[in-house]
């Protein structure tokens, strides 16, 4: 983006003359750049690859895509069922940035519709298009819809896991499955249990006596077959985080009233295999025992801008955690703020 600069010049006084006028406009011009340069997309639609209008689809995992709109910077897809004149359940609102999408939908009638959007114009909606989800008792392109605990989590071991499913049609039993290594199918097998009944299943926290990354999976088994496995990531931590040390300002420094402070340290790099986010808590406190403080916890970053309530003597430390659930074993040094 081009920015050009003017004077107004006076030919009387051959002096620069200030125009609040053209100020604002010159303000209003370069916060409008990302609306004037964004293609307009809005007389356009996505073309839909698939499913097509009126398709039936026979795993119930259904895959979604389309052309790209050019000057899109993502999509938004919605899912219903069964119609969008008649909605018993809204399945999805999302907004994708890719021009693919897949859903596990359960058998039945759904409509879905899409339209592409950048950060000044949303294009016309494709659809709806209506799609019937078959009932296959074949089991061997399903998948079973993992709930919870989300994919990817940090943990650090010390407490149960409970995984939760949702029921696929045609199941008649679910198998269990847990691994360690970088990827699912070639992770190393640590438990396995076959035949559930339910749609859950509880992973003991003595399976996670080692750092690394572990994999839990679901498959549905019936009498004709079995699916593929669902499987999420679960990131094991037992390293806690380094004690912080804080940066600045020095120690016992003089800091004016009236002024904001910045407040940094650092927590160093993380020791263990797993580098699970590190988040800070700072206290600050009259005391340099800390009996009464101000407290601010989950800071991601490593500073925080503080501005003191009054005159008189402050100490600030700070303290770690991560998102496994690991803390530091101290506190950071207290330093001391001289407030005038």
């Amino acid at each position: 983006m081009r920015i050009y600069y003017f004077n107004i010049i006076d030919k009387k006084s051959i002096k620069p003359l200030v125009s609040f006028g053209l100020i604002f406009s010159c303000i209003w011009f370069l916060a409008s750049c990302n609306a004037i340069f964004e293609k307009d997309i809005s007389a356009e639609s996505p073309s839909i690859i698939l499913p097509t209008n009126n398709d039936t689809v026979y795993s119930n995992k259904v895959h979604f895509k389309w052309l790209e709109i050019k000057g899109a910077s993502f999509y938004n897809l919605q899912i219903v069922k069964p119609s969008f004149a008649d909605i018993d359940e809204f399945i999805l609102d999302s907004n994708i940035i890719e021009d693919e999408f897949y859903q596990i939908l359960p058998p039945g009638d759904y409509q879905f519709k899409l339209r592409g959007e950048n950060g000044a114009h949303v294009s016309e909606f494709t659809g709806p298009y209506s799609i019937y989800v078959d009932s296959v008792l074949d089991l061997s392109s399903q998948f079973v819809s993992l709930v919870s605990p989300a994919d990817e989590i940090y943990r650090n071991g010390t407490v149960d896991i409970v995984v939760n499913w949702q029921n696929l049609f045609a199941a008649d039993t679910y198998d269990f499955i847990l691994k360690i290594g970088s990827d699912f199918s070639s992770a190393s097998i640590l438990d396995q249990q076959l035949g559930i009944n339910s749609l859950s299943h509880l992973i003991a926290s003595s399976n996670f006596d080692v750092e690394g990354t572990y994999f839990w999976g679901i498959k549905a088994v019936n009498l004709t077959g079995s699916s593929p496995y669902s499987y999420r990531q679960i990131n094991v931590d037992l390293t806690a985080p380094n004690n912080p040390e804080v940066l600045s300002p020095e120690d016992e420094i003089t800091h004016p009233l009236e002024e904001s402070i910045t407040l940094k340290w650092t927590t160093g790099v993380d020791p263990g295999i797993v580098h699970s986010p590190v988040l800070s808590t700072v206290e600050i406190s009259t005391s340099l025992s800390f009996i009464d403080f101000v407290e601010f916890e989950n800071i991601t970053s490593d500073s925080l801008v503080y501005t003191f309530p009054g005159t008189g003597n402050y100490y600030w430390r700070v303290k770690a955690d991560d998102e496994a659930g690991n803390y530091s074993e101290f506190y950071s040094a207290a330093n001391w703020v001289i407030v005038e």
